[in-house]
């Protein structure tokens, strides 16, 4: 169980603050709720003590170094590149998990589309962009709050500590 200042992650949301464990005041129902904030988006989210499955703990420091280690070693599963069709449902389920690597794949497989894309003279997709702005603000918005920094650096701190590599 969490307590109250606790940072977790939240599905499709991010890194959140716990403001308070209990009953929803006003709403007439006796059930305890975590009661959080998102950190990178305004709000405020009731989510059931019985109902974690999209909770996890932010990250530690060492976790998350671990995790820009692995980013090169994260391959793109299942997803046939030239069907608009898989890459738009795999990359809704992706951005709504909590597992690291679905959001480095997301990062990835949009990356490689703005490669392909901008070979032949064209730009992401609006769909494209969104979904690219949701899974940055996810990850890189964890690596922020894990490894103290600030959310706008994290992404070229990535990129340095992976020798280069620009795929995310």
């Amino acid at each position: 169980m969490y307590k109250v200042g606790d940072y977790i992650v939240y599905s499709k949301r991010g890194v959140c603050k716990i403001l308070e464990i209990g009953p929803v005041e006003d709403s007439g129902m006796d059930d305890e709720f975590y009661t959080i904030e998102p950190v990178f988006d305004r709000g405020t989210i009731f989510v059931p003590l019985g109902m974690t499955d999209q909770l996890r703990p932010v990250m530690t420091a060492d976790e998350a170094m671990e995790v820009i280690m692995h980013i090169p070693d994260v391959p793109i599963r299942d997803v046939n590149l030239h069907r608009p069709y898989d890459i738009k449902n795999a990359l809704a389920s992706k951005i709504s998990s909590i597992n690291l690597d679905d959001l480095i794949e997301v990062l990835k497989i949009i990356n490689r589309k703005r490669i392909n894309a901008e070979s032949t003279g064209k730009q992401l997709s609006t769909t494209d962009l969104n979904y690219l702005g949701q899974a940055e603000k996810l990850f890189y918005g964890e690596l922020a709050i894990a490894l103290g920094m600030d959310i706008g650096e994290v992404h070229e701190f990535v990129i340095e500590k992976t020798g280069g590599h620009h795929d995310i």
